[in-house]
């Protein structure tokens, strides 16, 4: 059993971590990414209900249609709409307003998150049902492809978090709705085809999410704001920290009185925190400490 356990759990960890890795300029707290996939894992039960509910629905709409076109609402709609509708529901009611929600990014390490605790609670119920088997498979399929979901959602979710209108906001939020909800039905589509032949695009597929995951990552890391972020201050008695000038942001060199870059004279290391100041200043811009 306990084995078990670990290959249904470890998985999401591991990907959750990869994640909130990549948040390298200001990483989001522990706790509220532990909150998050609890009421992403919590997001599991409304979804059974509703996919139970669909299902039957979907049966008496769909009498006389062929197969693929069943299939295509099963797939998109009770599924892939229902689960994505959960998670975004999870962020959007939690953290989206949250302080910490201070860069584009967020929007994907959060979404992510939901996913990976929707993710997390579905791949134990699999495992422990069907073993280690299952286990693996799901490890390399369906857990990253709940992860990438959140990746597409989460960027989407990240650029409306600070649009300038509330008309942008909400076509970017219905954007990431949207992408994350095709890329979840096209992987069930594929895979519950039952067609040999298109079961095993799946393995294509996920490649082309990874690439379309990562480059959305790198793309949401260079939005943010706290990338050029001057480096903190060395401790008391140790060696200066590389710094930048104030005035165009180029390196300064270790005791020059300028910027080589344009000329603006500075004098290194206030008194309090030791960072760079400009030779005229009568205050430290950075602790407020008075100079003059």
């Amino acid at each position: 059993m306990s084995h078990l356990l670990v290959i249904a759990i470890a998985p999401a960890i591991a990907l959750m971590y990869f994640f909130w890795l990549k948040d390298r300029y200001e990483p989001e707290p522990r706790n509220k990414i532990v909150l998050v996939m609890f009421l992403g894992a919590l997001s599991v039960i409304p979804a059974i209900i509703l996919e139970t509910l669909g299902s039957k629905f979907a049966d008496i709409a769909e009498e006389g249609t062929p197969p693929l076109i069943q299939l295509f609402v099963h797939t998109f709609i009770v599924i892939a709409l229902v689960e994505e509708l959960g998670k975004f529901v999870v962020v959007r009611l939690t953290l989206y307003r949250d302080p910490e929600f201070d860069e584009p990014y967020d929007g994907i390490v959060y979404c992510v998150a939901a996913s990976l605790g929707f993710a997390l609670l579905e791949n134990i119920l699999y495992v422990l049902g069907n073993g280690v088997g299952v286990g693996i498979l799901r490890a390399v399929l369906a857990v990253p492809a709940h992860a990438l979901f959140g990746v597409g959602m989460g960027y989407f979710v990240g650029q409306a978090r600070f649009a300038t209108s509330k008309a942008v906001e909400s076509q970017l939020l219905a954007i990431g709705l949207a992408v994350a909800t095709v890329m979840h039905g096209a992987y069930d589509f594929v895979l519950f085809s039952a067609r040999p032949l298109l079961m095993l695009t799946v393995l294509p597929l996920m490649v082309f999410f990874w690439i379309f995951g990562l480059h959305l990552v790198k793309k949401g890391v260079a939005l943010s704001p706290f990338q050029h972020a001057r480096p903190s201050p060395a401790p008391v008695g140790g060696p200066l920290p590389i710094h930048l000038c104030a005035s165009c942001q180029s390196s300064l060199i270790p005791g020059a009185s300028f910027c080589m870059a344009c000329g603006q004279s500075v004098i290194h290391g206030c008194p309090s925190c030791r960072r760079p100041l400009h030779a005229e200043s009568l205050f430290c811009g950075h602790c407020g400490h008075q100079l003059a």
